[in-house]
């Protein structure tokens, strides 16, 4: 993916390195951020695999729209369970990940988007 294609929520600090992406929590509680996912077929199936880092809980979410938007079409709770599985409903989406405590940083390390 490309770095350019993941932004923060309000004022939380990121870092995109190679396939890691590091958020820190910067006075906005529930720390969340969003990858955007582009070329995608629909009704072909997707995985997004990650390694998890950090505090709290966590919440991946696959969402039909861009910049985190749209109908949640998946779900993985917590993010420690490290892969979500979906089906994409057109050609771009997102997936939006959130902490689930307050103001604790995180990292997903080891980003990955396959289909099939």
């Amino acid at each position: 993916y490309d770095p350019s294609n993941v932004a923060a929520k309000g004022d939380n600090n990121i870092t995109v390195t190679d396939n890691s992406v590091t958020l820190n929590s910067t006075g906005a509680g529930y720390p969340t951020f969003h990858i955007n996912v582009f070329d995608l077929v629909p009704n072909e199936k997707y995985t997004i695999t990650w390694d998890y880092v950090g505090g709290g809980a966590g919440t991946m979410l696959a969402r039909q729209g861009l910049n985190d938007s749209g109908t949640p079409i998946a779900q993985q709770n917590p993010l420690s369970g490290g892969s979500l599985s979906w089906f994409a409903t057109s050609t771009s989406g997102s997936l939006q990940v959130s902490n689930s405590r307050g103001f604790d940083p995180f990292t997903l390390n080891n980003i990955k988007i396959t289909k099939g």
